[in-house]
């Protein structure tokens, strides 16, 4: 199950056989949208929940300060 717009096995497949990716699925570096499967596998930014980008932010804003609760 993933959790994103995208699984990661889809992502490796891309990069296998040398293919972009559709534009929402994943974040380059900077936070823009790339069609890159490559950029995609090493910033991990994959859009979350069907490619929701304020969803997105939300995720990004809140789980470091969730996390930390953790024992």
């Amino acid at each position: 199950m993933a959790t994103s717009t995208v699984a990661m096995g889809k992502l490796v497949i891309a990069t296998r056989w040398g293919k972009p990716i559709p534009p929402g699925w994943a974040l380059d570096d900077q936070g823009q949208p790339t069609t890159d499967p490559t950029v995609a596998i090493k910033n991990r930014l994959l859009s979350p929940l069907g490619g929701s980008w304020p969803a997105l932010w939300i995720f990004r804003c809140v789980m470091p300060v969730g996390s930390a609760r953790l024992p």
